[in-house]
């Protein structure tokens, strides 16, 4: 009885490290790499507290539209020091040594920077920027450039903000014969905040533009 209890239990333990016997690794191994990263730096501007408006909404834009990983360099504590009108340009131009330094120091593959060439924040409020769109291939880089022109006396611009707060705009013959208002729509025109947010919102569509060419 002894010798059939042995080898019953024998036969159970061969059972169960058979059942956790680890299997052969697949074909398909997921391998280590390195994710695509986009790094939106804080548009060059006089006024800082603007800057940080358009370049939030931006890095929001973004990070909606595309799947690589979108990080705002005002965010990174590290780079503080370095994002000044002064550091990031160089004999009035955009300094691109500096902006690959900060690329590199991040492992960034884009960099997105902007400079407000000109600013009203008056209504009807204009804005002009410039785009740079630097993509890194090792030591190479490849820019790709845009004006953003924007003033509040076109219908057009007009129409794309009341679109962005969910507003409308009636056309000519509907402001002759219907006495419409729209709250949103008259409340982003008075509001410097809501129309730089949609200055953000109108670069990050200039940016996904230029990352299909």
């Amino acid at each position: 009885m002894k010798h059939l209890k042995s080898t019953l239990l024998g036969l159970c333990l061969l059972a169960l490290n058979s059942c956790i016997t680890p299997k052969e690794p697949s074909d398909q191994q997921l391998h280590s790499f390195e994710s695509q990263k986009t790094l939106v730096i804080p548009p060059i501007c006089d006024n800082s507290k603007f800057a940080q408006i358009i370049g939030r909404s931006l890095t929001n834009s973004l990070t909606r539209e595309i799947a690589t990983d979108v990080r705002y360099a005002g965010d990174i504590p590290q780079l503080t020091p370095i994002l000044s009108k002064s550091n990031l340009m160089s004999n009035g131009q955009t300094d691109i040594a500096e902006i690959s330094r900060i690329a590199s120091a991040i492992k960034a593959n884009e960099v997105v920077t902007i400079r407000i060439t000109s600013m009203t924040v008056y209504p009807p409020q204009s804005m002009s920027a410039l785009v740079i769109m630097t993509t890194f291939t090792g030591d190479k880089y490849k820019n790709r450039i845009s004006n953003i022109n924007l003033n509040m006396k076109d219908h057009e611009h007009k129409k794309e903000l009341a679109e962005f707060v969910r507003g409308t705009v009636t056309g000519p013959l509907g402001d002759r014969f219907i006495k419409k208002t729209n709250v949103n729509l008259e409340a982003a025109l008075l509001s410097n905040d809501l129309f730089l947010k949609y200055a953000g919102h109108k670069i990050a569509k200039s940016v996904l533009f230029m990352k299909k060419y």
